[in-house]
């Protein structure tokens, strides 16, 4: 709705910059200002279809990640069906599993004794 305001002024003709420094240093800011945020405006639009469709992929990545995460799952964890060897157990995702569970990866600010930020302990 505001833009729709601000179109009329900037295609006044007396509305240029190079027009309005003459009259105020201070007008030219604003008039260089309004000017810029109408052609942001004009430019959104014209990207926005250009988005939809890597909307729409993303939102298929998304669901194929969270697939395959837990057929990764599955597999590190033995219940995936397509696992035919021992090799699998050794995977890195199943070490670093058991090493975070052992070692309590992300369990604070590795310090061992309690406390706060301000150095309390």
């Amino acid at each position: 709705a505001v833009v729709k305001k601000i179109r009329i002024y900037v295609a006044m003709d007396d509305f240029q910059p190079a027009v309005v420094e003459k009259v105020s240093k201070a007008a030219t800011g604003l008039c260089k200002w309004v000017r810029a945020i109408e052609e942001y405006d004009r430019m959104a639009k014209a990207a926005e279809p250009m988005t939809l469709p890597l909307k729409k992929v993303e939102g298929s990545l998304a669901v194929m990640t969270k697939d395959l995460g837990e057929k990764q799952l599955g597999a590190s964890t033995g219940h995936h069906l397509a696992r035919t060897s021992p090799t699998t157990v050794g995977t890195p995702r199943t070490t670093l599993a058991t090493t975070g569970a052992r070692h309590k990866i992300g369990s604070g600010s590795g310090r061992r004794s309690g406390g706060g930020c301000r150095g309390e302990s």
